[in-house]
């Protein structure tokens, strides 16, 4: 890796988001156990937003009766410290990094001190996860309609009403999809799994939504990078012409991309 970045020669092999993390010497957090366990991360999400009701007094609950602790061997003094509504945030981060990074931690340790035998740290400093997969691994170049098939998948998340007035098929709409990625280039093939994902490079699951017809023209493909799916309202009187100049309205106005 450290040989990769000092030539600028790409590294064709893809690891999971937090040993970048581990990698650049940054904490690991929600963001990136959503990547790994989904169901879990919104869970913690769940809680860190009743607790911090509580903390402001607006309902919420005290974390103290849930019988959460920092177990003894993960303390500085070796005693088992109880999590409260002020330490809580450091618990969920904690109870991150032991399913990330703590099981491989000597593997990852190797990987970064080798990695800094040839490259600074210094010259790291600034990067962030999705940074260091680029420069490392690159991008995709061309991606055709075949590799796609291996990772796209459709879901119909339409309200029963809606589906009942709405001539739009989970059928159709899957038909339409595929003409649009047949019609646009390379790069835009690129640029579509970099919106759906938040990496240009095709190597994880990604889902297609099919959701309600659009409330007003502001309404239009919303991207979730973290849990890898793109959700496309129903539009009347959908075709791939349609769809291209929809979606790359879409990711040419995307700025940041959104985490859980």
């Amino acid at each position: 890796m450290g040989l990769s970045l000092l030539v600028d020669c790409r590294l064709p092999v893809i690891f999971y988001r937090h040993v970048y993390k581990f990698l650049l010497g940054r904490p690991v957090g929600l963001t990136d156990l959503v990547y790994v366990d989904q169901d879990l991360a919104t869970q913690y999400a769940r809680f860190l937003e009743i607790v911090r009701l509580h903390r402001a007094g607006e309902g919420g609950e005290d974390p103290a009766a849930w019988g959460f602790s920092f177990e003894a061997e993960d303390t500085v003094d070796g005693q088992a410290e109880p999590v409260t509504a002020h330490n809580f945030e450091s618990f969920i981060r904690w109870e991150c990094a032991k399913r990330l990074t703590q099981p491989i931690q000597s593997e990852l340790k190797a990987l970064r001190r080798g990695m800094l035998e040839v490259v600074p740290e210094a010259t790291l400093q600034g990067l962030c996860a999705e940074d260091l997969q680029l420069l490392l691994s690159g991008k995709s170049g061309q991606v055709s309609i075949e590799d796609l098939r291996s990772f796209l998948a459709f879901t119909d998340i339409r309200t029963a009403s809606c589906k009942e007035s709405d001539p739009q098929t989970l059928e159709g709409f899957e038909e339409v999809v595929w003409a649009t990625l047949e019609l646009m280039t390379d790069h835009q093939r690129v640029q579509f799994i970099a919106f759906v994902t938040g990496s240009p490079v095709l190597d994880q699951k990604m889902e297609v939504k099919l959701c309600d017809a659009p409330a007003h023209s502001g309404d239009g493909p919303f991207a979730r990078q973290c849990a890898q799916y793109i959700s496309i309202p129903s539009y009347t009187n959908l075709t791939p012409e349609l769809l291209v100049e929809v979606l790359s309205n879409a990711m040419s106005a995307s700025f940041e991309f959104d985490t859980i």
